[in-house]
């Protein structure tokens, strides 16, 4: 009968101590510094902290002024489209066109806030990525509210009674 001892030692020798010597030495060279990369530490995550806090209040300054000049566009033309309409559909033609341009004009500063945001250096991935999704969003928003208008001015050009206009 074998004794326990001997089933042991092939275990220990050839399992065991292999993985515990790699382990400490995984260890070691980590605690010693070999790992380190170009670009990692708390300098890099400082420099991407810092440049990523200024480019946060950068945006958020933008959509800030994008959104009030947006609604002061919106309240302007308010006025002027209920003065209008009393003309009849004609006379807000141009006064629509105009309407449109203002808005496009003022999403169009924003996509280029976010575009000279995103030339930034050193700023958080994830940010990145969500400026990029907000500026694509701005880009297609833009495609939409031109639709938008391009229907309204050919509904108002069609003959179809005013009645059925709406």
């Amino acid at each position: 009968m074998a004794k326990p001892s001997q089933h042991a030692s092939p275990v220990f020798t050839k399992i065991i101590i292999p993985v515990v010597t790699t382990l400490l030495g995984a260890s070691a060279l980590y605690f010693l510094g070999f790992d380190k990369k170009p670009g990692s530490g708390p300098e890099s995550f400082l420099v991407t902290r810092e440049a990523t806090i200024k480019a946060w209040k950068s945006f958020v300054t933008s959509q800030n002024i994008s959104y009030k000049n947006g609604l002061s566009i919106t309240d302007e033309y308010g006025k002027k489209i209920g003065e209008e309409a009393q003309k009849g559909l004609e006379a807000l033609m141009p006064l629509l066109r105009d309407y449109e341009e203002e808005l496009l004009r003022e999403s169009g500063k924003a996509t280029r806030d976010i575009e000279d945001i995103l030339k930034t250096e050193n700023i958080d991935e994830g940010f990145v990525l969500m400026l990029s999704r907000t500026r694509d969003n701005g880009k297609n928003q833009e495609k939409k509210v031109a639709s938008f208008f391009d229907i309204i001015i050919s509904l108002a050009k069609s003959n179809i009674g005013d009645q059925e206009k709406g």
